[in-house]
């Protein structure tokens, strides 16, 4: 495959999120706190048929009410149904909190609920091939549908991809947003499967192309209407370096070129991070604002992105599932063993995906008491515009 019991009511423009949970039994000093956090796509605060659960969000307990996640904080991250749960939480006041996605901004608001909420599980988990990674966009172009790079939803109105599949090495803008849409939730792009959205905005990082050949590889493309097919992935934030870390098993996905020639069919393959050093010795231009990704330590059968697959994601294999890279470049064959494909490093660029993205700085979370009884309140959340 390269390169080239509380709830809150997070509203989050046309998607929006409601967070279910709910104490129960006696009070008991480190009582259980349970719940649901899903897709309120009505904006009603109650979970609706077809609001699916939120998988991957990471909810804690606000300690020291800073708004931030702290080491010493309970946290629990969402299953497939958007389940999440705590023990022994202390009893009086607390706040929740649930840490902000790309796209989202916070805004001010309250609501308060009926006191009889039961946790929920919500069904709908999606069957078929697509479901695997529902995150993965095909880049076309608007007149003829042919695929010329990657990408992947970061949030309903937001993908992340590569600079180079816009400006050329001096930076200068070569394909225009009016010339792009994006295609989610397909997996053989021969078919009619999944949505086809306009793109209205592509922003390329600043400094890229100037200095470094390569460096700041990375864009954000506007869609023109929230995507309603496919899933997000997490980018992994500025103090998740640790998967970064050489050895870490990842997995890129594209419908770049293979051994056999082009390809309509979305391939993935694993890797593993290589060591930073390793890299800058094939290529001398590697620096802090990329990472680079190998044939797992062991295996003969080389294993790497290609030409077609520039601005896909490279992810971690294991959970937490975060988006670590963007496919940038590598070697010219794509087959050797010995070479790691190059990705702009996610981490690098955590501030300013939040700025052009509109995401709070901070996390939003509320205050609640924990008793015996079942405490209800709301705080609402703005998708940015």
């Amino acid at each position: 495959m390269k390169k080239h019991s509380v709830q809150i009511f997070l509203a989050i423009g046309l998607l929006s999120v409601g967070l279910l949970s709910c104490g129960g039994g006696a009070a008991t000093p480190g009582a259980g706190l349970s719940g649901i956090l899903f897709d309120d796509l009505n904006k009603n605060g109650s979970r609706d048929a077809g609001e699916n659960g939120l998988k991957d969000w990471t909810v804690y307990i606000d300690s020291n009410g800073n708004n931030s996640l702290d080491s010493n904080e309970k946290q629990s991250l969402t299953t497939a149904t958007g389940a999440y749960s705590f023990t022994d939480v202390p009893l009086g006041a607390n706040k929740v909190g649930v840490q902000m996605r790309m796209g989202y901004a916070a805004a001010v608001g309250v609501a308060t609920v009926s006191s009889n909420i039961k946790p929920q599980i919500i069904n709908g988990t999606v069957v078929g091939s697509t479901s695997k990674f529902p995150f993965q966009v095909a880049l076309v172009q608007k007149t003829g549908g042919a695929q010329f790079c990657g990408g992947s939803l970061i949030a309903p109105r937001w993908v992340l991809t590569a600079a180079h599949c816009f400006f050329n090495p001096g930076g200068t803008q070569n394909t225009t947003a009016a010339a792009t849409q994006v295609r989610i939730g397909v997996l053989d792009l021969t078919t009619n499967q999944g949505e086809t959205i306009d793109v209205t905005q592509i922003i390329g990082h600043p400094s890229y192309g100037s200095g470094v050949d390569f460096n700041n590889d990375i864009a954000l493309l506007k869609l023109n209407s929230p995507a309603t097919q496919g899933g997000f992935i997490i980018p992994a934030r500025a103090s998740e370096t640790n998967f970064n870390s050489p050895g870490t098993a990842a997995r890129v996905i594209g419908w770049g070129i293979t051994t056999n020639g082009p390809t309509n069919v979305l391939q993935e393959v694993g890797q593993q991070v290589s060591q930073q050093a390793t890299c800058q010795g094939v290529f001398s231009n590697v620096n802090d604002n990329m990472v680079c990704a190998q044939t797992p330590a062991g295996d003969t059968t080389v294993r790497d992105s290609c030409q077609g697959d520039s601005g896909g994601p490279l992810f971690t294999e294991n959970a937490p599932l975060r988006q670590i890279g963007v496919v940038s470049f590598g070697s010219a064959s794509c087959t050797v063993i010995t070479s790691p494909g190059v990705y702009a490093r996610v981490t690098a660029y955590d501030a300013w995906l939040g700025t052009n993205t509109g995401r709070t700085a901070s996390d939003v979370s509320i205050s609640f008491n924990l008793s015996g009884n079942s405490t209800t309140g709301g705080i609402a959340v703005q998708q940015s515009n």
